[in-house]
């Protein structure tokens, strides 16, 4: 299951944590609600998707990527803080192809978060031309000039880094 749409992440206030969607708001309760969830690997493609309420120190936390996974999901995969899109596409279509080759979900995460890590300027424009849809999503963006999949086009930048911005867990990962 994936989930590509917007996030909160309610550091204060658990009620302020939702999955936003164009028509409303799904909350955290909402989510765990869900009856009978049994996918083995849940995504959550937005940002701060497993940031925690923190406030007056929970005995557990609760995130987008709890939520899903009290609901019944065996693994979520959810960002902690803002992302970027066009590097979080990237991130997104080589997390599948890993686990499309038989990675379990943190295998797949590590490598796809490596690669992106790595990827230069060159390689970025090789990957997208290997995946038209994504190069014509990539190109429907507004400029970001913080977006690391998005720096300049002219030579591949030693210096450029992209964080590391999901994590893993899960029951049996």
């Amino acid at each position: 299951m994936h989930f590509a749409c917007h996030a909160a992440g309610g550091l204060f206030d658990r009620d302020d944590t939702a999955l936003v969607l164009a028509d409303r708001r799904v909350s955290t309760d909402e989510l765990t609600a869900i009856a009978e969830l049994r996918p083995r690997l849940v995504v959550v493609s937005a940002c701060q998707g497993a940031q925690s309420e923190i406030a007056g120190l929970p005995d557990e936390a609760v995130s987008i990527g709890a939520a899903l996974l009290a609901a019944g999901a065996a693994c979520a995969i959810a960002a902690l803080w803002p992302v970027h899109d066009a590097a979080t596409a990237l991130l997104m279509v080589r997390l599948y192809e890993h686990l499309d080759e038989g990675l379990e979900p943190p295998d797949a995460l590590r490598l796809a978060q490596s690669w992106l890590r790595q990827l230069t300027e060159d390689d970025r424009f090789a990957f997208e031309a290997a995946h038209p849809l994504l190069r014509g999503e990539l190109r429907r963006l507004p400029p970001d000039p913080d977006d690391p999949a998005r720096a300049s086009r002219s030579r591949p930048s030693p210096s450029r880094s992209a964080h590391s911005p999901t994590r893993t867990s899960g029951r049996d990962s």
